[in-house]
């Protein structure tokens, strides 16, 4: 026999002049990882993402640092392909983690046109309103932005200024808070009131 050219059946490699050549791994990439996660994760891993970008300062390193180290197209666009299998809460904040995306998108080349327009044919149905404790707030007008419903105070001071009252999940069970003390806001509230900032409304957060 002369020496083997090609696949000799074996299960590590082939065999060229006599010596076996190891396979060669191939280095594991995000589109690798991306597709065996479930919406929900994939969800996680966007929301998370876009409130690391929601602390840092627009135009700043620290935001730079952060687009050249997530790999924001393959996470959205996995969310978007995605997105039919998320319950009504979880697109919610899909269409807030893709407002943030808009807004990189005015300083960084991220290419999620396609991706955020996949998100945005999303129906989702906003939930009314919380009605806090002020008089008549069950009177006020009301305003939808986005998946958020706002009130509308009659002594509002712009077109654009609204109030939210804030409901279980947007603040911190806190002990021995003192009375007139802010309370403590879950990042998930944060990332909606700037997604509001981001619209151009100044919303009062009322406990």
């Amino acid at each position: 026999h002369g020496d083997a050219i090609g696949g000799d059946g074996g299960s590590g490699g082939a065999a060229i002049n006599g010596s076996r050549r190891p396979k060669r791994r191939r280095a594991r990439v995000a589109s690798d990882f991306f597709p065996r996660i479930h919406a929900e994760e994939t969800l996680m891993l966007l929301h998370g993402a876009c409130l690391a970008a929601a602390t840092c300062e627009a135009g700043s390193g620290a935001e730079r640092a952060l687009v050249a180290t997530v790999p924001w197209r393959a996470i959205t666009w996995q969310a978007a392909r995605l997105a039919r299998q998320l319950s009504l809460p979880q697109r919610r904040t899909l269409k807030l983690a893709v407002e943030v995306l808009r807004d990189l998108e005015q300083r960084h080349d991220l290419g999620l046109a396609e991706a955020q327009a996949e998100v945005d044919k999303l129906a989702v149905a906003p939930l009314p309103p919380l009605i806090g404790p002020d008089d008549g707030a069950d009177e006020w007008p009301i305003e939808q932005v986005g998946s958020e419903m706002l009130l509308l105070p009659p002594d509002r001071s712009t077109e654009r200024s609204a109030v939210r009252f804030l409901g279980a999940g947007d603040v911190f069970a806190t002990v021995g808070a003192r009375a007139g003390e802010e309370p403590a806001l879950t990042p998930a509230c944060r990332l909606a009131a700037l997604v509001l900032e981001l619209q151009g409304w100044d919303v009062e957060l009322a406990a």
